[in-house]
């Protein structure tokens, strides 16, 4: 394993005992405990210089500073199931529900004016937050279109002529917030198969991304060894490049499409399949060169999420061209290509396995709805359960191993037949799964 690098931007704003005197005793004891504790489980990739805005709209939003808390409850909720006798800050669903009837009051609120703020739209990817935590479901799009609107309207400043400068003059806040909405647009456009919302922006911003050259800051806005710009880049924020994150909208645009075809009685197969080819050799290369090989354990961890990503990219591409056979040449192929890329990391890595596979849960969900063979699926499921206890009430990893299951056991009912996964997943509940 690579040897721990430098450590990163240090979280200074919060340091200070007088930064948390405007908060009564509860809110104290929940932004604190969010701060240490839950950030690191809510933003794995990202560097810990984020903090220090996140903080600060704990002192300028109403909304964000309930949402903080919101988490934080939920967590704490969470670790006192698993140990009752800890020393871990008490609380209750009572709490869990004033924070999150407090959010939700400030953000409606907004909704009916349409003046939404920075802080609101932190708060809402806070609140999409608080549903992966608690297995994925519930009404997470409610709030994602929150945050979506928000971007929506920075990306419309007149001020600019390409979205490209919007994102390099962006605050450090503002470009995090607007890039992982980006990221939960494209993983609710698969899970909902739709177009994703902002995909002529992709199509803008990520049709070449080494084609933009910047002189890169330090933190958040350091250049990555995955190529192109920091500025616009996905790597600093979830580990995925930009070429396997334009992929997957693509791809789930595609899958939009084929849908609306279908039922119009008229889709083209060979049409389907043109599209789909040319996302593939274009956004999906099966050896992707690094402009370097990482040093530090972030820049490693990075790398394999994007290298899993890129595999089961492929996956996701053959399922929508192939529906879900898993005898299907590329997906087989794909699946084991996505299995060698989580292998990289061993499971007694602590840290690293962690931040990797709740990173990429959707890729193991995908290739483990995908494979028939056992020795993948126990590998798939091990991946999962080497998280330990925590992952089974705190995170949507419990989740995805009942709907591995279902799908293996239903395949076996019905074999030689496709099975559509997110048909599956959607039968679990009347609310959609939400697999990031």
């Amino acid at each position: 394993m690579i040897p721990p690098g430098p450590g990163e931007a240090p979280m200074t704003v919060y340091r200070s005992p007088s930064a948390f005197d405007i908060f009564d005793v509860a809110e104290v004891n929940h932004i604190g405990h969010y701060l240490q504790e839950v950030l690191d489980r809510q933003y794995l990739l990202a560097d810990r210089s984020i903090a220090n805005f996140i903080f600060q709209f704990a002192h300028t939003s109403h909304s964000a500073k309930s949402a903080m808390c919101l988490l934080s409850a939920l967590h704490m909720n969470c670790m006192k199931k698993l140990s009752p006798t800890s020393d871990i800050h008490e609380t209750s669903t009572e709490d869990m529900n004033l924070f999150y009837g407090r959010t939700k009051k400030a953000l409606t609120e907004k909704v009916q004016f349409e003046q939404y703020d920075e802080g609101d739209a932190m708060a809402s990817l806070h609140v999409v937050s608080s549903f992966l935590f608690t297995g994925g479901r519930g009404p997470w799009p409610f709030f994602l279109t929150i945050a979506m609107n928000w971007v929506e309207a920075k990306l419309r400043d007149p001020r600019y002529t390409h979205l490209e400068d919007i994102l390099y003059r962006a605050s450090e806040s503002e470009s995090f917030i607007i890039r992982t909405t980006m990221w939960f647009d494209v993983w609710a456009s698969i899970t909902q198969i739709r177009q994703p919302r902002f995909l002529n922006v992709y199509r803008q911003l990520f049709g070449n991304p080494r084609s933009y050259v910047v002189e890169a800051d330090q933190g958040m806005n350091s250049p990555d060894i995955l190529g192109g710009p920091s500025y616009l880049s996905m790597v600093p924020i979830v580990g995925c490049t930009n070429e396997s994150f334009r992929a997957m909208a693509e791809i789930a645009n595609l899958a939009s499409w084929k849908e609306t075809e279908n039922e119009q009685s008229r889709l083209s197969i060979p049409t389907l399949v043109q599209r789909g080819l040319q996302i593939e050799e274009m956004y999906l290369p099966r050896l992707r060169p690094t402009v370097q090989e990482p040093t530090n354990e972030m820049e490693f961890r990075r790398k394999v999420v994007s290298d899993v990503f890129r595999a089961s990219a492929r996956v996701y591409l053959h399922t929508v061209l192939s529906k879900g056979y898993p005898s299907c040449p590329e997906i087989e192929d794909g699946v084991a290509e996505t299995i060698e890329c989580l292998k990289l990391v061993p499971p007694q890595e602590g840290m690293t396995t962690r931040a990797v596979v709740r990173s990429v849960v959707f890729s193991i969900c995908i290739c483990g709805c995908l494979t028939d063979r056992p020795d993948q699926q126990q590998f798939l499921l091990q991946r999962l359960e080497s998280l330990g206890e925590e992952a089974n009430v705190f995170g949507n990893c419990a989740e995805v191993k009942k709907l591995m299951q279902k799908v293996w056991a239903m395949r076996e009912e019905r074999k030689g037949m496709a099975l559509c996964w997110k048909e599956i997943m959607q039968e679990g509940g009347s609310d959609i799964l939400l697999l990031v």
